[in-house]
């Protein structure tokens, strides 16, 4: 292994996450112009080169027909933090002091008191409101905010799905980024990298399900659609409800490979690379925005109750 470059390293590792071959993951970094050599783990530990863009671009590659496999989500992302050159299973050394369950805070006794809207409530005051209580007003409000954009950070420890608790500091940080309309996919804490989430996968089961942008056939679960094998998370309202018009146009076939990856790769460059790439979707896009008729990306759940393994995947 002496002779084994930093690169390939990474690459070895990340196959072995996923139980592929290392030529499989090469493949799909070099479709992105990421080579074995300097320049290629540059880019790797580029800043530009995102977490979730590696695990789509990887989903991409292994759900082609040539491979045809299906990697459970949460091991991509552990194999995208390999491939940044990070260590996804290090064990943080000191846990943060948990507050006591079932006490409010001063800022919450505070709004609750004045009885004002929330929309008048500060971005902390309405993320504390909604540890205690994960109230649907609350929640959509939060999500007007964040434009749609990713902005959760859970804090550590195990625990059901509807029970998760925020890292409500973090979380707070990455609202007022996503009000400026950045995206984050994953931020790093205590030297390890965790995911950031939208407040409607935060949530499978007290909050309606996200509908695929590709398929329209299975709910999201945390971004992920089992039937396309493709993460969405870090995608906008928008770009989605675009994807959606995409999808259903007559040029467009659902069932194709190589349309389902042209239009994801597109859309992760953002709605003005979708515009470019689909001028007559662009037209009815704005048509229908105009008269609030886009296409609607929630419905009601059909998610279990609990989900408590991390690679379930819906039937």
């Amino acid at each position: 292994m002496s002779n084994v470059s930093a690169f390939l390293s990474r690459v070895i590792e990340a196959s072995r996450i996923l139980k592929v071959t290392e030529s499989e993951i090469l493949e799909a970094l070099q479709e992105e112009g990421i080579e074995d050599n300097d320049e290629g783990l540059m880019l790797l530990d580029a800043e530009t080169t995102s977490e979730g863009y590696l695990e789509g671009r990887i989903s991409v590659t292994l759900e082609n027909p040539k491979y045809d496999r299906k990697v459970p989500p949460l091991k991509l992302k552990a194999a995208a933090a390999i491939l940044k050159g990070k260590n996804p299973f290090a064990k943080p050394e000191t846990a943060p002091k948990a507050e006591p369950e079932g006490t409010l805070t001063s800022a919450i006794v505070d709004a609750l008191k004045a009885q004002r809207p929330i929309e008048q409530l500060k971005d902390k005051e309405l993320l504390e409101l909604f540890q205690e209580d994960r109230d649907e007003k609350i929640a959509q409000e939060l999500n007007r905010r964040a434009s749609g954009l990713p902005f959760i950070v859970l804090a550590t420890g195990k625990t059901e799905a509807g029970q998760e608790k925020i890292n409500i500091e973090a979380t707070a940080d990455l609202l007022k980024r996503a009000r400026k309309g950045a995206a984050q996919q994953n931020i790093v804490i205590e030297g390890g990298s965790v995911p950031v989430y939208k407040i409607s996968e935060l949530d499978p089961e007290s909050l309606v399900n996200e509908v695929c942008p590709i398929c329209e056939e299975r709910d999201l679960y945390r971004g992920y659609c089992d039937k396309c094998n493709m993460l969405f998370t870090g995608l906008s309202d928008d770009v989605r409800k675009f994807m959606i018009l995409v999808a259903r146009s007559s040029g467009f076939s659902r069932k194709t490979a190589s349309d389902r990856k042209s239009l994801y790769e597109t859309a992760r460059n953002g709605l003005e690379a979708l515009m470019s790439e689909w001028p007559a979707v662009t037209k009815e896009f704005k048509r229908l925005q105009a008269i609030d008729e886009l296409p609607k990306l929630r419905r009601a759940r059909s998610t279990p109750s609990v989900l408590k393994d991390p690679f379930y995947v819906a039937k």
